[in-house]
């Protein structure tokens, strides 16, 4: 009679908070339930079963009407308006096969970095291609697809970033340029895509580094955003990943920081994001 989704987990693309919310969803006597999910944007959330997880994404503002089924090991399928977003994840994962993971993924962590950045981006294809095929037979909405396939697009990079690029330090240019090959300038990815703005983060600490030679910190990083290399949501969207940081800090830390930020930054819902994260410290 009670079951609960939660947040898939990973930090937020804006605030860098970690996603670990869930709500409780009681099943009434007639075998229905309602529920309001705290979704930003578009996010991944998660339900654990006796069978494993089910995984799928929600998008703000858009009401779904579920079915729960727990015989089956994935017990949520939706049907009305906005149900092609969120079977997309059921179905896609069903399409790929542990074949195809095999094909694409296995023992990545240990091939070189280049090998596997062309091993996830031919992955990337076949997940692109996936999600077009899908949305020839669904009525997939146009923000959904725009969202999954800026990930797409990203993820390749930022996962060989992460489990592939063992000292961070000593990444010369050339092999910046391979990270950053699809660029930093994404008006939208800059809003939406977690994958990039990690990569953006990346690109920033390491010119900070080869310009000063410092050591860089949320401080330094943030005066140097001011002026180098990145215009935009691409600038706005970093700084206020920076300021995030100092949302913790005392009011004399914060205040002089955040009276550049609210000059600098243009986008109101970024600054709304920064002024509940310091309401909630």
């Amino acid at each position: 009679s009670v079951f609960y989704i939660a947040e898939q987990g990973g930090f937020h693309n804006i605030t860098q908070t970690w996603r670990d919310k869930q709500v409780k969803i009681v099943i009434d006597r007639n075998h229905s339930f309602t529920a309001t999910v705290p979704e930003d944007g578009i996010g991944s959330w998660m339900i654990k079963t006796e069978n494993g997880y089910q995984f799928f994404d929600l998008s703000k503002g858009k009401d779904q009407q579920l079915v729960a089924d727990f015989s089956k090991a994935a017990p949520l399928f939706a049907s009305g308006s906005n149900a092609a977003d969120f079977n997309y994840s059921l179905e896609a994962d069903t399409a790929i096969t542990k074949k195809a993971r095999e094909q694409y993924l296995a023992g990545i962590r240990s091939i070189s970095m280049d090998s596997a950045l062309l091993r996830r981006k031919a992955y990337a294809v076949f997940k692109k291609n996936m999600l077009d095929r899908y949305r020839q037979n669904h009525q997939l909405s146009a923000d959904y697809y725009k969202w999954l396939y800026s990930k797409y697009m990203y993820e390749p990079f930022e996962r060989t970033l992460v489990e592939n690029v063992r000292n961070r330090d000593s990444v010369d240019d050339i092999t910046l340029s391979k990270l950053l090959e699809p660029g930093t300038a994404d008006e939208y990815a800059a809003l939406h895509t977690t994958e990039y703005n990690d990569l953006v983060s990346f690109f920033m600490y390491k010119k900070f580094k080869a310009q000063s030679g410092a050591t860089p910190n949320k401080s330094n990083l943030f005066n140097f955003a001011q002026n180098n290399f990145l215009s935009g949501n691409t600038r706005e969207v970093y700084l206020t990943r920076l300021m995030a940081f100092f949302v913790k800090d005392a009011d004399s830390i914060y205040n002089p920081v955040f009276e550049r930020y609210d000059q600098l930054v243009q986008n109101p819902r970024l600054k709304v994001l920064i002024d509940n994260a310091q309401k909630e410290h």
